[in-house]
């Protein structure tokens, strides 16, 4: 059970990090990312 949680937690991580870099490199959001942006930022 421990891998399938570790690889959740890793999936989640991968998808939150190129979702922040895709949303900083289109220029979207004109506030600072943060390490926690999901979505193209608030």
């Amino acid at each position: 059970m421990r891998r399938i949680w570790a690889a959740l937690l890793v999936v989640l991580t991968l998808v939150a990090l190129s979702t922040t870099a895709a949303a900083g490199a289109k220029g979207k959001v004109s506030r600072p990312q943060g390490p926690f942006t999901i979505g193209g930022g608030w």
